[in-house]
């Protein structure tokens, strides 16, 4: 008996330790609890090995069933991109110098376009200023400038936001619907830039729902039928529909 007991309160450890897992990796488990729940057992029991259950494979099997929050998992591409473009070094430039790179007994380049006044022959640095100085007598000569036949690259036009990306990919059912979910892609991609991860991502869902109903949406009452959305995502659908933006999103738009 106190075995049995001592195997239930392992199990239940097993399952609040990988309910924590999927929170953090943002799996997107069913919305009722008691369903994840019990999912998140059946992943438990497939798991295990010897009597052991390997949470990390428990974990596997959830995030192949359900997936990953798309907007989170593109949030942490993002911010690993910036990170390794913060530790990456600048390329080291090495002078070469060909005098002293010459085998004994034999005479270099530099040397060898030397004047016959010359007392000794050119280090590699002199080399090149000589034949700086000869291309810019040369254009100055012929009335150009050096750089006048060398075209100027043109600069690559601007990356895309990966707001203006989403708004852009997933256009609402109901085009009336369409500012309504844009605004909550908005601010939600100023709550992620700001470090509220799960503000941000509350809002995407919220937008995800406004895009996919069929209906056109006239008051905040109505979204509070659909997953994920509460009293405060049905407040800010009312704010867009009587002011025309919400306050939230003009606080983040003016600096405040």
């Amino acid at each position: 008996m106190q075995k049995r007991a001592m195997n239930l309160r392992q199990a239940q450890r097993a399952l609040a330790d990988l309910m924590a897992r999927c929170q953090e990796a943002h799996v997107q488990l069913p919305i009722d609890p008691l369903d994840g729940l019990y999912e998140a057992g059946k992943a438990l029991r497939h798991s295990q090995q010897n009597g052991k259950l390997e949470l990390e494979d428990a974990l596997d099997e959830l995030k192949q069933i359900f997936g990953v929050d798309p907007v989170w998992l593109q949030h942490e591409q993002e911010e690993q991109t910036k990170r390794q473009k913060r530790t990456r070094k600048p390329k080291a430039f090495y002078y070469y110098d060909t005098a002293a790179a010459a085998p004994k007994g034999s005479r270099s380049m530099s040397a060898s376009s030397t004047s016959s006044g010359a007392s000794g022959p050119e280090t590699g640095g002199e080399a090149i200023a000589a034949a700086m100085s000869k291309s810019k007598d040369n254009g100055a000569s012929s009335g150009e400038h050096p750089a006048a036949n060398q075209s100027e690259p043109k600069a690559p036009p601007p990356p895309k936001s990966r707001v203006d990306t989403i708004k852009q990919q997933n256009p609402a059912k109901n085009p009336e619907n369409q500012e309504l979910a844009n605004q909550f892609v908005d601010l939600g991609g100023y709550e992620l830039k700001h470090g509220e991860k799960q503000k941000g991502i509350s809002r995407m869902n919220a937008a995800k729902q406004i895009r996919n109903t069929p209906e056109s949406l006239k008051s905040g009452a109505q979204t509070r039928q659909m997953p994920g959305i509460g009293p405060s995502a049905a407040a800010k659908v009312d704010e867009i529909l009587h002011h025309g933006k919400m306050r939230a999103l003009e606080k983040y738009e003016s600096g405040g």
